[in-house]
């Protein structure tokens, strides 16, 4: 099992962040790949509140439904390492199994 983060804007669907962009299929279809070999994926963005919601949503209606979803919305005052998140992860997995 591997664990594998995608943006959402810009890389799940075209950036016109704060609107959701059309979606790019074939980031779409190897997110789903993904997941379908048994790993973990996870939404990794910076909308939070509504703006996930609707970013949440739009990766349901076609047909990706994430493992999990992290905000990288960071204070400036907080040095956030690929370390950190990584803890991060790993914790949050541990208390869903």
């Amino acid at each position: 099992m591997a664990i594998w983060a995608f943006d959402f804007d810009g890389t799940l669907c075209e950036d016109r962040f704060p609107e959701i962009g059309p979606a790019k299929l074939q980031a779409i279809e190897k997110a789903k790949s993904i997941k379908a070999e048994g790993n973990i994926i996870i939404l990794w963005t910076c909308r939070v509140n509504e703006r996930l919601a609707e970013a949440v949503e739009f990766c349901r209606g076609l047909n990706l439904i994430m493992s999990m979803r992290m905000c990288r919305r960071i204070s400036k005052n907080t040095e956030m390492t690929a370390e950190r998140y990584m803890r991060i992860i790993m914790w949050t997995i541990g208390r869903k199994t």
